[in-house]
């Protein structure tokens, strides 16, 4: 695809299973994108959605591909041949949580109330260096939103009162 700038972006696109958890709740096939847009509306980490459509009776969205790869991909990664130990790979994982740690603390101050599970995210790591770069959430479908606290949290942001979101 390209952007109503002209660059090039790579895009993951996703058939909505419009009974899963919120989505279903709401009826809204498209709940999940929505959550993405408010995410992304108080800068907290989340693949940016792009597009959305439903043609006859499925409904689809699609978001830009996130650097990194998911936890159902690690072993592609072949870290034991980019020379990690078993305790480098422990490393990573307990990095991982601690990160995870970290935004939900931020999410809930938000008002944004999701399970936190390493196969919901996807890790961009720096494998010279064997450390995370980056922990971004994926997977929104069963994500609660208290709409009056994520206000309250953008008025923060908006007069300065909420600092360093990530």
């Amino acid at each position: 695809f390209r952007s109503t700038a002209g660059n090039e972006i790579q895009v993951v696109a996703k058939k909505v299973n419009e009974k899963k958890g919120e989505v279903g709740n709401s009826e809204d096939p498209f709940y999940e994108y929505m959550v993405m847009e408010a995410v992304q509306s108080v800068g907290l980490p989340t693949i940016k959605p792009v597009l959305r459509a439903t043609v006859g009776s499925i409904s689809i969205f699609c978001t830009e591909k996130p650097q990194g790869v998911g936890w159902y991909d690690r072993r592609e990664l072949k870290l034991q041949e980019h020379g990690y130990s078993e305790a480098d790979i422990n490393n990573l994982v307990d990095q991982a949580n601690h990160i995870m740690s970290d935004l939900k603390e931020r999410f809930d101050a938000a008002g944004i109330y999701r399970g936190w599970k390493l196969k919901d995210m996807i890790f961009d790591i720096d494998l010279e260096e064997k450390k995370l770069k980056r922990v971004t959430p994926t997977d929104w479908e069963r994500t609660k939103i208290d709409w009056q606290k994520l206000a309250a949290f953008r008025r923060g942001l908006d007069k300065g009162q909420v600092k360093d979101i990530i």
